[in-house]
Formats: C-alpha cells, sequence, structure tokens
C-alpha cells in the first residue's frame, strides 16, 4: 500500500513523500523522488547489463511508482537485489 502525502521543507518549498508498506516485515517507510532516483542509479550499477526504465522527470504518482517496481521485481527479476 503507497499513501502519497506532502511535507514542508520550509516556508516556502514543501516536497511529496510517498509513504509505503513493505512485505515481508509490514515496516512503514518514507521515500523521496531522490531516493527513487538512487535505486535507479544503484540498480544500474549492480546491473549494468540490464535495460532499465527511467522513474519520469515530471508527474510521479502511485500508479507510476507500482508499474516501475512490478517491472523491477515482475519482468527483471531484481526482487534479490541488495538496493
Amino acid at each position: 500500500m503507497t499513501r502519497i502525502k506532502t511535507e514542508t521543507k520550509n516556508l516556502f518549498t514543501s516536497y511529496r513523500v510517498f509513504q509505503i508498506h513493505t512485505q515481508p516485515g509490514d515496516y512503514v517507510v518514507n521515500r523521496s523522488r531522490e531516493d527513487f532516483r538512487w535505486l535507479s542509479d544503484k540498480l544500474k550499477e549492480e546491473y549494468p547489463n540490464r535495460q532499465m526504465v527511467e522513474i519520469e522527470k515530471g508527474k510521479l504518482d502511485k500508479k507510476i511508482l507500482e508499474d516501475y517496481f512490478d517491472y523491477l521485481i515482475n519482468k527483471l527479476n531484481m526482487v534479490s537485489s541488495r538496493s
């Protein structure tokens, strides 16, 4: 389950955080767009011969994230990646 919330950085800036419930373990983790970019970079280093989909630079929503992780886990079989 993924939930999106807005956090305030300062008086003039806010950003979206994706609250993700992990399985197994049922942990709740907050992730930002920068966290997903970091993950993409690490996976490219770990799997240099695999073609990966980039997370879009524009709108980032629940559907895009679900599709991204579905692609990583089911299509590229990266479920065992340390990252």
